[in-house]
């Protein structure tokens, strides 16, 4: 019998970890695994058909859809163009980017629209910059140290 680090070890240490346990699933994944499959959907395609169109396999779409893979940008081109739409298309739509391609306001109404959503996010801001500074009040401050102390003055 030999006593050693061989393949054998390995082997049955690999065997004797404890199973992986579930990551939580990356939201931009999740996003334009949404989106690929809205569009798939919206053209009435299997995963298989899309897939085929796509010149990609049907694992990668399953995957994809369901926020797992990782595309890379040939690929995500791939999908893209066998789904008669854009990479950008594809990816996920924040507030941020919805709040950015919204046309600036034409009416009086939609400018009073948009002064209040800008108001409730500066409240919102002001409450939690209000709860930061009253939370860091609480914590512990020691002064410094003899060695940590600037120049005298």
């Amino acid at each position: 019998m030999r006593f050693g680090l061989g393949g054998d070890w390995r082997m049955s240490r690999r065997k004797a970890e404890a199973p992986e346990v579930e990551r939580e699933k990356d939201t931009l994944l999740v996003g334009v695994g949404k989106r690929v499959r809205e569009r798939r959907t919206g053209l009435r395609l299997t995963q298989i058909q899309a897939a085929d169109a796509c010149d990609v396999p049907q694992t990668l779409i399953f995957s994809a859809e369901a926020g797992l893979q990782n595309l890379t940008l040939k690929t995500l081109g791939k999908l893209a163009k066998g789904l008669n739409t854009t990479v950008r298309d594809l990816m996920p739509v924040t507030p941020e980017v919805l709040e950015q391609e919204r046309p600036p306001p034409q009416t009086l109404a939609e400018a009073v629209e948009k002064l209040d959503r800008v108001t409730q996010e500066a409240a919102r801001l002001a409450q939690l910059v209000s709860f930061l500074l009253r939370h860091s009040q609480h914590a512990p401050h020691h002064p410094p140290s003899a060695g940590e102390r600037g120049p005298e003055q």
